[in-house]
């Protein structure tokens, strides 16, 4: 019996300890949409694009991609809030799990791509606005 636990303790010693699985960093991009002057309406305090904006509300899709064009991450604007003067309205979004890239292109909805490298992400701390209106 001693001998059948000295061979599994040398076993165990014997055999190697596994690999820990490498992990993918991911950042996290918190944003915001502002639509401003006549793009934007509200009933009550529920904000919404108006006219050739109506696309903007909440829910809308926003989409990473990365230097090649692939998709890597999706999200969607938040609710948006209006200020005191109602002349503006702002559409918060976050999204998660984005893998390291050289640059990521967010785009809200159909209205084009901005892009920022990552260098540019790590400076502005991940936080990016954006404004649509007259």
């Amino acid at each position: 019996m001693r001998f059948i636990l000295v061979a599994l303790l040398l076993a165990a010693c014997a055999s190697p300890s596994p690999t820990p699985t490498p992990t993918t960093a991911t950042r996290t991009i918190h944003g915001t949409l502002e639509l401003v002057g006549r793009a934007a309406a509200a009933v009550e305090d529920v904000c919404y694009g108006y006219e050739g904006y109506d696309d903007i509300k909440t829910g809308t899709q926003v989409t990473v991609a990365d230097q090649g064009g692939t998709l890597i991450g999706t999200g969607s604007l938040g609710r948006g809030v209006l200020n005191e003067d109602r002349t503006r309205c702002t559409f918060p979004f976050i999204i998660h799990g984005l893998p390291d890239a050289t640059f990521y292109a967010i785009e809200v909805s159909r209205r084009g791509e901005l892009t920022y490298s990552a260098a540019e992400m790590e400076q502005m701390d991940w936080r990016v606005a954006f404004t649509l209106g007259d």
